[in-house]
């Protein structure tokens, strides 16, 4: 082998490991920005909200279940999921681009058929509130409303006459540990 070849190949081997880099580099800016896109449908919050929530370390799935396990433990307050309850849930799921034949989907299906293990409401609560702590209070205002008003939506969705008693005390304790989880003077 002559020395140019030798010094050809050294070239190309640099080329590669530069570009190996870049390339590297521009395959994680791609997928943050899939995530980015992905968590800011998935908490129903604006790019700007999404991004600071990215930055907290959330990725997608996480984002889906601190969007999904309020709604889930409101449907379980009473000890049964209702039908109109379960129907609300997997609409939010459905908006927020949970498909039922993927892992999200599939554990979420889990949690509609039978109850969250005892302490799983308060493994959440004590994760979003950690999380509102990271956050601007306008971001953290954001994702407050964004999962308070689902929240509502399940909670308000069964019982009650005229809408008198529509939301049963159970769904009313969980949907006041949620709330205060979202809280940043509580946090």
């Amino acid at each position: 082998m002559s020395g140019s070849d030798s010094f050809q190949q050294r070239g190309a081997a640099l080329e590669n490991q530069f570009f190996a880099k870049v390339d590297q580099k521009l395959l994680e800016k791609l997928r943050n920005q899939e995530d980015l896109a992905a968590l800011q449908a998935t908490l129903g919050v604006c790019v700007k909200t999404a991004t600071e929530i990215q930055q907290a370390g959330v990725s997608s799935p996480c984002a889906a279940a601190l969007r999904m396990v309020p709604l889930v433990a409101i449907a379980w307050a009473d000890g049964r999921i209702e039908a109109a309850e379960k129907e609300i849930v997997l609409k939010s799921a459905a908006a927020q681009g949970i498909q039922q034949d993927q892992p999200a989907g599939q554990l979420l299906s889990h949690w509609l058929s039978s109850p969250l293990p005892a302490g799983f409401l308060q493994t959440w609560c004590d994760y979003a509130a950690a999380l509102i702590k990271t956050l601007t209070p306008d971001a953290a205002d954001a994702l407050k409303k964004s999962v308070i008003e689902e929240a509502k939506q399940v909670a308000a969705s069964t019982g009650g006459v005229l809408g008198w008693g529509a939301v049963s005390e159970g769904e009313s304790a969980v949907m006041k540990s949620v709330e205060a989880a979202l809280t940043r003077e509580n946090a």
